[in-house]
């Protein structure tokens, strides 16, 4: 069903120009304007969506059983058709997810300005997620490591405390959150004292990304050579280094010149 079209003239072409590989009736909301037409109003505003595609199942009773994109439909729809569907949780899971999006816009608004210069309002942004996180638990997920990165430059042992449990539980399945807080401590143009890098945690963090990654990922591999070298071992970042960059397909010049650090270092 197409609802938010600007020129409701330009959808018949598009499906036929795009033959086969629209192999299912496309259907136009009754619309004058775009998102003025019944099903934009009565569904997709009524539900609170505000991206697309967005799909609706309908269960046997008739009522609207489950709302989500196209791609994650295939389970609750088993569930909804074999009958082992919980309806009455699926309407707390979304009264969570929406009260969470809810929040996040709301903190959005807050920290979206603060964050053109992290550098300087790092202390506001470490303060403004924490209290959001303590109001809402289930956004840690979404804004933890952001707010580890605001941490560092203040209290290091505060910082290391929560990176930790970051990396030990809320993160500890995610590889690129982990690989973000490893560098957020690593990244040689971070703006604060070095004293405040806890490159044992780094270290951490990074090494347990590439094990996910099952080393296959060049970039997590440049942190986790970066963390081995700040660590002391030159000759084991040099080793990692090389590999990272054997799989880059484009050699980023700052890769190479920590390669070439690395080398200096280890011939010592």
């Amino acid at each position: 069903m197409s609802i938010l079209e600007n020129d409701q003239k330009g959808v018949e072409p598009f499906v036929k120009e795009m033959g086969d590989k629209m192999d299912y009736r496309v259907a136009m909301d009754d619309a004058t304007n775009r998102g003025d037409g019944k099903m934009a109003k009565n569904w997709f505003e009524a539900a609170g969506e505000n991206g697309i595609p967005t799909a609706f199942i309908i269960n046997k009773e008739g009522k609207i059983a489950w709302i989500g994109h196209p791609s994650s439909m295939d389970g609750p729809l088993a569930k909804i058709v074999d009958g082992t569907y919980d309806l009455k949780a699926a309407v707390s899971e979304r009264a969570e997810e929406k009260a969470a999006e809810a929040a996040m816009e709301d903190l959005g608004r807050k920290v979206g300005p603060l964050m053109r210069d992290k550098a300087k309002n790092a202390k506001a942004i470490a303060e403004i997620l924490g209290k959001a996180i303590a109001d809402n638990p289930g956004l840690e997920k979404t804004v933890g490591y952001l707010r580890f990165e605001a941490m560092i430059p203040g209290d290091k042992d505060a910082a290391s405390a929560y990176g930790n449990k970051l990396v030990d539980s809320v993160y500890k399945d995610n590889e690129n959150a982990l690989n973000y807080i490893a560098w957020s401590i690593v990244d040689p143009d971070a703006k604060f004292d070095a004293s405040k890098r806890d490159v044992k945690l780094a270290l951490k963090a990074a090494k347990r990304a590439s094990e996910l990654g099952k080393y296959e990922n060049p970039q997590i591999l440049d942190t986790l050579a970066l963390a081995t070298f700040l660590s002391g071992d030159a000759a084991k970042a040099l080793e990692i280094q090389e590999k990272a960059v054997k799989m880059m397909d484009e050699k980023d010049p700052e890769v190479m010149a920590r390669l070439e650090k690395y080398r200096k270092a280890a011939a010592k």
